[in-house]
């Protein structure tokens, strides 16, 4: 339990990241993430599955699982993310020790002001961007370890949770074929919002839109391609996530076909 804590603490400072993010972006109350920091609680495999993939780290290090020193025991730990923050790829080659090591050297710089961020100017900061594309019409699923860690770039809203690059023209002249956006996960969505969703195996762009009987509309934003809509009835069983809101800088009317 408190090789756990020791580790999630290491795994929190390396990435840069609050307890209030973390919470944000895995779903996991606050409360929960502050006694799994101070030992007071274990996590189960989900939520413990969940931090992992977001601070970039393998559950089985997070959870104290690979507890060789140097990691020998054959298969006793999972292979790293291929797609990181290098500094994180770094932090996630080594054994307990040269983390410690490598932990006990950076606190060492960000206290010395030759090596000190000079006021005024930003720190790199980095984004999930999913290299397959969600199609504006058709599509291929997101993968989940299908991703490269970008730098993110200033105009990328505070509030995205990750990017994608969109393809096909049916969200044109809105969003053009071929531009990247940028989503945040699990925002609420209202009519003719843009959102990422999963139907039945697939990952479309589209504006939301659900009638009083709770059917969805998924639409195309070109008046020209109202074929590329998706419809699935509330009693179709279809399988339909959404991955979250796209972030636009105006809020899109709702479609008026040709």
């Amino acid at each position: 339990m408190a090789d756990l804590a020791s580790r999630l603490s290491s795994a929190l400072e390396m990435r840069g990241m609050k307890q209030a993010e973390l919470s944000r972006l895995t779903g996991i109350n606050k409360s929960s993430i502050c006694m799994y920091l101070i030992g007071d609680y274990i996590p189960k495999r989900d939520k413990l599955m969940k931090m992992a993939g977001v601070l970039g780290v393998s559950p089985d290090w997070l959870s104290g699982a690979d507890v060789s020193p140097e990691g020998s025991e054959e298969g006793s730990a999972e292979p790293a993310p291929t797609h990181e923050n290098p500094i994180v790829s770094i932090f996630n080659g080594l054994n307990m020790k040269g983390k410690d090591e490598l932990l006990r050297y950076g606190r060492y710089l960000s206290a010395n002001p030759s090596y000190a961020l000079i006021p005024g100017t930003s720190e790199l900061r980095y984004i999930r961007h999913y290299r397959i594309p969600a199609a504006a019409g058709y599509a291929s699923p997101i993968e989940g370890e299908d991703y490269e860690e970008i730098v993110r770039p200033d105009d990328a809203p505070e509030d995205a949770d990750f990017a994608i690059t969109i393809q096909g023209d049916s969200m044109e002249p809105f969003i053009p074929d071929g531009t990247r956006v940028y989503v945040r996960r699990g925002a609420n969505l209202s009519q003719f919002d843009v959102g990422i969703f999963f139907v039945d195996g697939d990952v479309y762009c589209k504006q939301y839109c659900v009638d009083s009987e709770g059917n969805l509309s998924l639409l195309s934003a070109n008046p020209k391609r109202k074929d590329a809509n998706k419809y699935i009835l509330r009693s179709s069983g279809s399988h339909v996530v959404c991955f979250g809101k796209v972030l636009l800088p105006i809020k899109l009317p709702c479609p008026k076909y040709e």
